[in-house]
């Protein structure tokens, strides 16, 4: 039921995310998925489990391309493979202890800490850049591309106005012009996802 909740949510976090805003639906689903945490480690019955299951199913699914969206478009281009492939290793780092009926509960109320995390993501870190930009809200980008210099002791610079990205169907990515970025993606996503599981 989990994997049912992760397909629903991968397939309407981005489209929402390009909606609304990036770090408003990577906040949203830092709550959805720590409130359906703790909601799973008190479960009572088996049905309540799984409703909480699927739910932590619809904000992981969600927050996954959107997480990885915004490491890509925050992390500068030298850095954006070591810093993807360092989100995408924190999956390695949860199990669970062999402490009886108790371990499964302890392990997700400790999932539950991303609604900690989700009142730092809405307070200190600004929206995507390119969403910004791709709604016209050109004031609020500078600001995000300054917050980023500031922090990272660098002299500003003038930003040169950005030109809009096409607009791609998704037809398109299976066309002659993206197939084989499409088939080299959905291999290596295939792979991450079988060693994990």
């Amino acid at each position: 039921i989990g994997f049912v909740g992760m397909a629903i949510g991968a397939a309407l976090g981005g489209f929402v995310a390009d909606r609304v805003g990036r770090k408003t639906v990577f906040s949203a689903t830092l709550v959805i998925f720590g409130l359906a945490n703790g909601g799973m480690a008190l479960s009572w019955s088996l049905a309540a489990l799984l409703i909480a299951r699927l739910i932590i199913g619809l904000g992981l699914g969600a927050e996954l391309p959107v997480a990885s969206t915004l490491v890509s478009e925050f992390s500068p281009t030298k850095q954006r493979g070591r810093m993807t492939v360092l989100l995408e290793s924190f999956w390695a780092v949860g199990w669970i202890p062999n402490t009886g009926d108790w371990g499964w509960r302890w392990a997700l109320l400790i999932g539950a800490l991303p609604l900690l995390y989700a009142i730092v993501t809405r307070v200190h870190i600004p929206e995507s850049v390119r969403f910004l930009e791709s709604k016209g809200r050109e004031d609020e980008a500078e600001q995000a591309v300054r917050y980023f210099e500031q922090a990272g002791g660098i002299e500003p610079v003038a930003s040169p106005k950005g030109k809009p990205l096409p607009k791609i169907n998704t037809r398109e990515l299976f066309g002659k012009k993206f197939i084989s970025r499409t088939a080299a993606i959905c291999t290596t996503g295939f792979f991450l996802n079988f060693s994990y599981y």
